[in-house]
């Protein structure tokens, strides 16, 4: 058994190192990017995280173009390294920030409405600002480009039309009888309200822009929509899907720019259409891609790099074609693979303490058997029904978000529960833990307590000392845990993800968001502790561990697959679930969760002999991955 762990451990550690160097190199172009952690102040002492991708080659005497990078709803700024790895190996220097509200950044200030995130561009407004009024003399201000994904898509086009609407009030002054130049705009009059936009390139990304022709009169820039062909939002188009080659939005998107007599009725996909010259530049891509995979689809990079080439003065001699930024996030899986595996490793470590050896007790034997039909139909109907209670509830029990926490959920500003799909998860974790509860009691009240089953054959006897040693245990797990995410972070200045499972530094102000969540997820570590280790715990069958795994995420997987299934078929999302689609999509990240959370659990009660350890261990860790890696829609006032 000794050997066996410190095989695990090498494999750990092998993990974490090479997982955690790996991605660092790639985000850093092989060290050829320099990497620089910025907080730039906002009004009334808020702030916007920022970490800067400077090519070595962007110097005083060679400044470079910048172009800043806003995320997703509900991430961080780390989901657009496609964008900021490409473009920075490119010799662009990139800023790519955590939107307000999000990740390292604080909360916002303006005030508590839906809009209010919006309406400060998500922070783009801020960064922008930031880099005119700046000394960075590695970068030059006249090449300065925006892009963003989903919410930063929509931030992007807030902050075209902010800048775009200075220009144009500057413009209408020029043409005043009393100005300078009379109802005539001067050569310098135009050129000071040119001034007033730093803005000359803009790449929109998954978020669509109006139909209307005429909603375009403050868009003097280049720009691009970028919008994947499979979005999960397809059925908020006006044509109902993902095909922009005769969406309203995008035609009116290139037909503002053209004269009347030249207005097209179908786009051309990759086509240039106006100049670069006179801002009218709009090119409209529509690769076969996910909503949610955008930022991992090599032809939306392909798309991004080309057009920023175009605009902006570029390295060419890097292919468009040419690729790293998967490696980045494949290595940071394979690192969060490693910290996964650690987990149940240092509890061990921990347990050889005289401390906290005083946790462990005997290991109740496991007295289930599956010797006749009944058993069998007991044990396998119980799975059954917890499968189908997922399938067919989990979208209306998330949704009751809205009716729980409604300011939230309404991207509305909160004191208490400031995360939307937290919030979501939150909800249905509590939910399905009474299922299980009530599956459990049912079994014990019907069956076990006859049998003889005694608190220690659950694993629920445990002292008061004791279950505060347990506590212990799991704080200083987490500590340990986090403590390596910060260290990682810091020198390697990379963050542990895969997909949307990301284990991230966070700043103070999440601790209390941590606690505030710990109740709803113990709830239902709880549950799924005492069921793995109880009910689920059948003696002699063979893959019992795996067996337990599969039946808690078999609901999700056939969720997932279904919803994506039919979003591929379809060109849509599943109908009853399109107002929560972005809810469904986090089932995949979840199932990997919860996976996790029951081979924890298990391992920590083989160990320990009771479900309280792996039950505070699952619920501090994974609660603070979910709410570090998220929104905080918190008010300050």
């Amino acid at each position: 058994m000794k050997k066996k762990i410190k095989v695990w451990l090498c494999v750990a550690i092998a993990f974490l190192l090479i997982g955690s160097i790996g991605a660092s190199l790639v985000r850093t172009s092989g060290n050829t990017v320099q990497l620089i952690d910025t907080y730039i102040p906002d009004v009334e002492g808020t702030f916007i995280h920022a970490t800067i991708f400077k090519p070595k080659t962007a110097t005083a005497e060679n400044p470079a173009p910048v172009v800043v990078t806003c995320h997703g709803y509900s991430d961080s700024g780390e989901k657009q390294d496609f964008a900021a790895i490409e473009l920075s190996r490119r010799g662009v220097v990139v800023v790519e920030m955590d939107a307000k509200s999000h990740g390292l950044s604080s909360t916002s200030s303006i005030d508590s409405s839906p809009a209010s995130t919006f309406g400060e561009g998500c922070g783009f407004f801020t960064v922008i600002d930031f880099l005119m009024e700046s000394h960075l003399d590695y970068i030059d201000k006249s090449q300065l480009g925006i892009t963003g994904h989903s919410m930063g898509g929509h931030a992007t086009k807030a902050t075209i039309e902010h800048y775009g609407a200075m220009q144009t009030a500057a413009l209408e002054a020029a043409s005043l009888p009393d100005s300078d130049g009379g109802a005539s705009v001067t050569e310098n009059e135009l050129e000071n309200a040119r001034a007033l936009n730093p803005v000359k390139a803009a790449f929109i990304q998954s978020a669509l822009p109006s139909s209307n022709p005429e909603d375009y009169g403050n868009y003097y820039i280049p720009v691009a929509l970028n919008y994947t062909y499979y979005d999960e939002g397809n059925y908020t188009t006006a044509n109902g899907n993902g095909d922009l080659k005769t969406a309203p939005e995008a035609l009116a998107f290139v037909n503002s720019i053209l004269p009347e007599e030249s207005q097209i009725a179908t786009v051309e996909l990759g086509k240039t259409y106006g100049s670069i010259e006179d801002g009218t530049l709009r090119v409209v891509y529509n690769p076969p891609s996910l909503h949610t995979c955008e930022y991992l689809t090599p032809e939306c990079a392909t798309n991004l790099v080309n057009f920023f080439s175009m605009c902006f003065d570029i390295d060419t001699t890097i292919s468009a074609t040419n690729h790293i930024f998967l490696y980045r996030f494949l290595f940071s899986a394979i690192a969060l693979l490693g910290l996964a595996i650690l987990i149940p490793l240092l509890v061990i470590a921990l347990l050889k303490t005289e401390f906290f050896s005083k946790i462990i007790v005997a290991v109740p034997e496991a007295k289930v058997t599956l010797n006749s039909k009944k058993d069998k139909l007991i044990f396998w109907g119980c799975w059954a029904l917890i499968t189908a209670i997922t399938v067919f509830l989990l979208v209306p029990i998330i949704r009751l978000d809205a009716k729980i926490f409604p300011v939230v959920a309404s991207m509305g500003y909160a004191k208490l529960y400031t995360s939307v799909n937290v919030n979501s998860f939150a909800i249905w974790d509590v939910f399905i833990a009474l299922v299980i509860l009530i599956i459990f009691l049912v079994l014990y009240f019907t069956k076990l307590k006859k049998d003889g089953w005694t608190l220690n054959d659950l694993g629920l006897k445990i002292s008061g000392k004791q279950l505060i040693r347990c506590i212990l245990l799991a704080l200083t797990v987490g500590c340990i845990y986090y403590g390596i995410v910060f260290g990682i972070y810091y020198i390697l200045k990379v963050d542990l993800r895969a997909w949307a499972i990301s284990a991230k530094p966070f700043n103070p102000d999440k601790i209390s968001m941590w606690i505030q969540y710990l109740p709803w997820f113990f709830v239902y570590m709880f549950a799924q502790a005492l069921a793995t280790n109880t009910i689920n715990r059948v003696k002699d069958q063979k893959h019992n561990l795996l067996i337990n795994v599969l039946g808690n995420i078999a609901g999700l997987v056939i969720i997932a697959v279904f919803a994506y299934t039919y979003l591929f078929t379809v060109g849509v999302t599943f109908p009853a679930w399109q107002t929560a689609w972005d809810r469904v999509m986090q089932v995949i990240p979840f199932t990997f969760y919860t996976a996790a959370s029951v081979i924890i659990t298990r391992k920590c009660f083989e160990k320990t002999g009771t479900i309280w350890a792996g039950t505070f261990v699952n619920t501090f860790i994974i609660t603070m991955m979910l709410v570090a890696n998220t929104s905080m829609f918190l008010t300050l006032h």
